[in-house]
């Protein structure tokens, strides 16, 4: 069991680092299940940064939804619906990679109080994060689509404006 869920971090690990490809996971209900339930609890971990622990729940379950909604019509829209299991587990996995990455940092920033090295630092690291995940997620439009990795970053790009607008629209974020 343990030696699966390895293999397995390490094939999202893979694609994170470009040298494996959304389609070289397999096709797998359960794969995609467990993805998704472990996106919305790393989505729901970083909500809780700033929301209560209801509203990071929710937030986490929406935007799961929503990545699976925006992937399928996507898809949809390029004709390549049957790609819907692979990249969404991809989406979810990687997505769970840079959440594990990301909660760390975001403490950083938050503890090192208002101004500091510390939190430039943390900062600075977040922006690479931030770029890097574009990256990845272009990566697996780009496969996914059977695309440009131009019109993957665009995509991408797009995909993330879309869904924190609508988690931020739907939960404001809370001030304590």
């Amino acid at each position: 069991m343990l030696s699966a869920i390895h293999a397995i971090f390490n094939a999202f690990f893979d694609i994170c680092c470009f040298r494996k490809n959304p389609q070289d996971l397999p096709k797998s209900n359960v794969l995609l299940s467990l993805s998704v339930a472990g996106y919305i609890l790393a989505s729901a971990m970083l909500a809780l940064l700033s929301a209560q622990i209801v509203n990071a729940t929710l937030a986490g379950v929406i935007e799961a939804l929503l990545v699976m909604v925006f992937t399928y019509g996507l898809l949809q829209f390029g004709n390549k619906t049957e790609r819907w299991s692979q990249t969404v587990t991809a989406l979810a996995g990687t997505g769970i990679v840079i959440s594990l990455i990301a909660l760390p940092l975001y403490y950083l920033g938050s503890s090192l109080g208002q101004e500091g090295t510390g939190q430039s630092i943390g900062l600075l690291l977040l922006i690479v994060l931030i770029i890097w995940n574009i990256a990845i997620m272009a990566h697996i439009f780009r496969h996914a689509l059977q695309t440009t990795i131009g019109l993957g970053i665009i995509i991408a790009i797009s995909y993330i404006w879309v869904i924190s607008n609508f988690i931020a629209l739907l939960f404001p974020a809370e001030t304590s």
